[in-house]
């Protein structure tokens, strides 16, 4: 198994959430996602953790976990070292943490960038489906996580890649993500000049553990004055 190189803040983490064998005998995604109660576990490990709380939250985390462990490596790697990561949903394998949630992927190389964009919209595509099969939660709470992580990752790549005469391939990877899914930014605020907002609330503060987001979260109302389903400023709470 090859480890991929460190990468400079705030992508330092990347390394440990990767790695290529082409040999593997990691868990196939197939495999896991074959196990009709894999994700379930995933989410009652998550309850163990982060609970008591509400299970609908709980969902969202892990499929929050799953993108940010995904979608972060892959763009961080591409754009920072040119390797495009083949993260094709049947080449991909990967290792589980003690809450039964995804914690690394194992790939078995790269690819050009356009299948690789290709790829990793057809990766995020599945796991929606599957999470919100599995869950009974949907697809818009799923689906606001992926877009998330992948526009934090823009704006933190323009900054860490800044003079290094990456803007063009930054231009062209945003690009190339929106021509495949022109709706990608629709759960997710964002601009050039500052970090992006979710326009769907991720519940996580339905965790007794945990609380709000405090950059990102797009509600405005003080917690203890916010009702399970809400709305404020064309903010979603999603309760499925």
């Amino acid at each position: 198994m090859r480890h991929l190189p460190a990468l400079p803040a705030p992508f330092t983490d990347c390394v440990a959430l990767v790695a290529v064998d082409p040999g593997t005998r990691c868990m196939p995604l197939k495999a896991l996602l074959d196990d009709k109660t894999a994700i379930e576990r995933g989410v009652d490990g998550i309850l163990r953790k982060w609970g008591p709380g509400d299970r609908l939250a709980a969902a969202s985390l892990w499929s929050y976990g799953y993108f940010s462990r995904l979608l972060r490596p892959f763009f961080a790697y591409g754009v920072l070292t040119e390797r495009w990561l083949d993260i094709r949903p049947h080449q991909v394998a990967t290792e589980l943490s003690s809450m039964a949630t995804v914690s690394r992927f194992i790939v078995p190389g790269t690819l050009e960038l356009e299948p690789a964009l290709t790829s990793i919209i057809e990766h995020v595509d599945l796991i929606v489906d599957e999470c919100c099969e599995r869950t009974g939660t949907k697809e818009r709470l799923h689906r606001s996580n992926a877009e998330f992580v992948f526009w934090r990752s823009m704006h933190l790549l323009s900054a860490a890649a800044a003079g290094s005469g990456k803007d063009e391939l930054l231009e062209t990877v945003r690009d190339g993500i929106l021509a495949r899914r022109p709706r990608f930014a629709s759960t997710v605020s964002y601009d050039d000049r500052s970090p992006p907002v979710r326009r769907v609330c991720c519940l996580r503060d339905r965790l007794s553990a945990l609380d709000r987001c405090q950059v990102a979260c797009p509600l405005s109302m003080p917690r203890r004055t916010r009702t399970r389903s809400c709305g404020h400023q064309g903010v979603t709470c999603s309760s499925q």
